[in-house]
């Protein structure tokens, strides 16, 4: 009997076993099973390798993508757009430093692109008939020549909503990369005692300054009664409505007073022509007279103190004593700007060519061209440049490159002395100072119907405005 009781066992302990071993055998075959979280815990999501394309870019895979990026496209761009195609380190002007940085940055993404030069932004047929697959660097005027002409394709790049407001096209054909603005500044009151040359700046009729105050709009400058009437000026060119300054600023006003119906005044309706005939008959029209007789210092050698001879004054903007209109890039040394609710901006954008067989290629060159780190490396080789993109410059990332990133030359506009021991204040403008320029609103303006009629607005505001004519120049000594 006890010896079939241990008969009996071992069988039982040996079926035991190979049931064990089956179910562990069954358990490898079979695929593991997720473990359902219990309430109040929450599962990890899986970390992923590489960023998964969204947008256009998730119907292609990474290697169409790949094949994309190395498209020989082709890029127009125009040197008129000195913030990006081609950058000054040292100085400003034809004796500069150049940094003809733009094409590599573009190979960086881009090892197969081709250039393109533009001569002349504003000759739509020449560019249109070049065959570029994108543009850029083209400003607003040019921008939208191209789009009037039906050569632009509308696509809405990764980063315009990072824009400004105002700045990029409202059809999403073109996009804004940096702007300027002109800007309405006075010379603040006081003499200034920090050059070797006192007493040519002691001189308080050439060298004085104003204040004004209690200006909400820029028409207020001029308005009947306006204390100001007189003290102001527009740039060099006043008689050239042509020019890139003088036409934004004229561009300012107007848009304010457009009426579509209004075809007998372009477009404008009569109050519009009104204040701009107001703003022409109050400018300053004793001060070319009497400047143009006087050997001065011009502005920038003056606040740079570098003249070393003394050269004719020719224009009223660089009068010290006059309210006038600047570019906002490399400007307010020693210039205070006239707050308004906004001012008339233009840009530097990018652009798709309708025309172009490399659709992908292009529309990843405008996510790219405009993305903030991208305007951000422009921008370390460029001093000018005022970003389009609001994520490009923050109080951390300027300050730096004051600092470190773009030499001594670039240093704020506090005093430091030169090779002599003379106290400077330096023009070149500061990254810190492009950070506030760059809040600055742009006014909201209809650019396609500002620029449909622009050309005759510019004849009929050049005749509202005849030269002054200087007087007879005093006999040299």
């Amino acid at each position: 009997m006890k010896k079939v009781t241990q008969v009996l066992a071992v069988l039982l302990c040996t079926t035991l076993l190979f049931g064990t071993l089956a179910a562990c055998q069954q358990a490898e075959q079979e695929p593991s099973k997720q473990v359902e979280p219990t309430s109040g815990q929450e599962q990890t999501p899986p970390v992923s390798q590489e960023p998964e394309n969204t947008g256009w870019k998730a119907g292609f895979t990474d290697q169409q993508l790949a094949d994309f990026y190395n498209a020989a496209i082709k890029v127009g761009y125009t040197e008129d757009f000195k913030y990006t195609a081609k950058g000054y380190t040292v100085g400003s002007g034809d004796n500069a430093e150049e940094v003809n940085y733009f094409q590599d940055l573009v190979r960086e993404k881009f090892p197969n692109a081709e250039f393109f030069k533009i001569e002349d932004q504003h000759d739509v047929a020449a560019i249109t008939a070049a065959g570029c697959d994108v543009v850029v660097g083209l400003d607003t005027y040019a921008l939208q020549g191209l789009k009037q002409a039906a050569a632009l394709k509308e696509f809405v790049p990764e980063w315009a909503g990072e824009v400004a407001e105002n700045l990029n096209d409202k059809d999403n054909q073109y996009f804004a990369i940096s702007k300027d603005m002109i800007l309405s500044m006075y010379r603040v009151t006081g003499v200034v005692d920090d050059s070797p040359d006192l007493e040519k700046q002691k001189d308080k009729e050439t060298f004085g300054g104003i204040e004004i105050t209690d200006v909400s709009v820029v028409t207020d400058l001029w308005k009947e009664g306006s204390a100001y009437i007189g003290k102001y000026e527009l740039d060099r060119y006043m008689n050239d409505w042509s020019d890139l300054a003088n036409k934004t600023f004229l561009v300012g006003i107007l848009a304010n007073y457009l009426d579509a119906s209004a075809v007998d005044t372009d477009c404008v309706t009569q109050e519009g022509w009104d204040q701009l005939q107001a703003m022409i008959d109050g400018r300053s029209k004793e001060w070319l007279n009497a400047e143009t007789q006087k050997a001065i210092c011009a502005t920038g050698d003056y606040i740079n103190n570098i003249a070393t001879t003394q050269i004719t004054f020719d224009y009223a903007s660089d009068g010290m004593d006059k309210a006038a209109w600047y570019w906002a890039a490399g400007k307010c040394a020693r210039l205070d700007v006239i707050k308004y609710p906004d001012v008339p901006t233009f840009i530097y954008g990018a652009a798709i060519m309708n025309t172009t067989d490399k659709v992908e290629a292009s529309q990843l060159f405008m996510d790219y061209i405009g993305a903030a780190p991208t305007v951000l490396e422009m921008t370390k080789h460029v001093r000018t440049m005022i970003p389009a993109n609001t994520t490009v410059f923050n109080e951390t990332n300027v300050k730096e490159l004051d600092e470190n990133g773009s030499g001594s030359e670039y240093k704020d506009y506090t005093a430091a002395l030169d090779t002599e021991g003379n106290q400077v204040v330096r023009i070149i403008p500061s990254r810190q100072y492009m950070l506030t320029v760059s809040s600055i609103p742009a006014q909201d303006i209809d650019w396609d119907l500002v620029c449909e009629h622009l050309d005759a607005w510019i004849a009929r505001a050049n005749s509202m405005s005849p030269a002054i004519v200087p007087a007879d120049p005093a006999p040299a000594s």
